[in-house]
């Protein structure tokens, strides 16, 4: 009788019975807060030791983390089939037991992840296990309009197949915080407004969760300081709210989890290979050294030296007995300067193009973007 009852559901409203499986997966998930016996000793002792994440398949698979068939459908449709060894252990981390000296109910989570790296996944999964777990409304917290738009769409897409509410909130679009968002992507300004009113409301208890995606826009010296007031609200009047903030730039990131009570993870893994050229005067120089796995790292020493070479050719760009680290070895010099395209911008970008790859341009000022276009 119960099967007939689940088949009806199924044909009359499919997001609902995909919600629900994915509550019921989650919840097997919660009450044991982990899917093998390996990782029950993970959650007691805290401890990797015995716990071999990157040999232990089934948990890279997404059917592992309590995601419902049409789901997964889609994140496989979209390139992703399984997890990294990397997303596997920072999942873990947020989902161990929030210490016991702690006058926080959750685990927060403070992670850093080079860009592409995939760290939205990560945020993601722990979005829809909240949802599953408490419902409530997550907020997910971005700095640019933009960027809200995009997160929206995304979401929107992804999660179709699911009866879960996602909204945007930023400038004019959106206003109260109706019962039925799940999700609310909005600004930092915004974010703060929202906050207010379901404190004002007194509906605090409907925030369950807080992503912050850029979380180093903390440093930002015009609207750093709002998302701080963000934070130390939820830090001090919030503790069942469970915060994760996520950044590819994070210079000061343990005291940043220190401050937030935040479990810290930190990885430099990508998934495709970084390589750095320089072009100075049409002729393309290859970096090594540090800059290759930190794409921080100040190359205004090398530049002098190339341009330095350049204004005198007799000269090499390293000289002997001079420390440069990273260093630039000369690769290749670009065809003749051409009116059109004088620093060979266009003739890098038409290569690139013609291997089947894309391109990204980034200018210092809105003229320039238009002049390079």
């Amino acid at each position: 009788m119960k099967q007939a009852r689940y088949d009806k559901l199924c044909i009359s409203n499919p997001q609902r019975v995909a919600r629900f499986e994915l509550q019921q997966r989650m919840q097997e998930l919660v009450n044991v807060h982990c899917i093998s016996d390996r990782l029950r000793n993970y959650f007691e002792n805290k401890s990797t030791d015995d716990l071999d994440i990157g040999g232990c398949q089934e948990l890279h698979e997404l059917k592992s983390w309590g995601l419902p068939d049409r789901v997964i459908s889609r994140y496989e449709t979209a390139g992703v089939k399984s997890l990294f060894t990397w997303q596997v252990e920072c999942l873990l981390t947020a989902l161990l037991p929030a210490p016991s000296e702690s006058p926080r109910t959750e685990t927060n989570l403070i992670y850093s992840a080079p860009t592409s790296g995939g760290k939205t996944l990560v945020a993601e999964i722990l979005m829809l296990k909240r949802l599953a777990e408490r419902k409530g409304t997550v907020f997910f917290v971005v700095p640019f309009v933009a960027l809200a738009e995009e997160k929206l769409a995304y979401l929107q897409d992804m999660w179709q197949d699911m009866t879960i509410g996602v909204r945007a909130f930023h400038g004019e679009e959106g206003h109260a915080l109706t019962g039925d968002v799940d999700v609310a992507v909005c600004t930092i300004e915004r974010a703060n407004i929202l906050l207010t009113q379901l404190y004002d409301e007194g509906r605090a208890e409907q925030l369950s969760m807080v992503v912050v995606d850029e979380i180093h826009m903390l440093a930002d010296c015009h609207r750093g300081f709002l998302l701080e007031v963000l934070l130390s609200k939820i830090l001090h009047s919030a503790p069942g709210v469970q915060l994760v903030g996520m950044s590819a730039t994070l210079p000061n990131i343990a005291d940043l989890s220190h401050w937030l009570s935040a479990e810290l993870y930190v990885t430099a893994y990508r998934p495709v290979r970084l390589e750095v050229r320089v072009c100075v005067d049409r002729a393309l120089y290859a970096v090594s050294g540090p800059a290759r796995q930190e794409p921080g790292t100040d190359l205004a020493p090398c530049l002098r030296r190339v341009l330095g070479a350049a204004a005198a050719p007799h000269r090499s760009v390293q000289e002997p007995g001079q420390a440069c680290s990273p260093s630039l070895q000369q690769v290749r010099q670009l065809g003749p300067p051409q009116r059109a395209d004088p620093d060979g911008l266009r003739q890098l970008c038409a290569e690139t193009v013609r291997g089947g790859k894309s391109v990204l341009l980034f200018c210092d000022s809105k003229r320039r973007c238009e002049v390079c276009a």
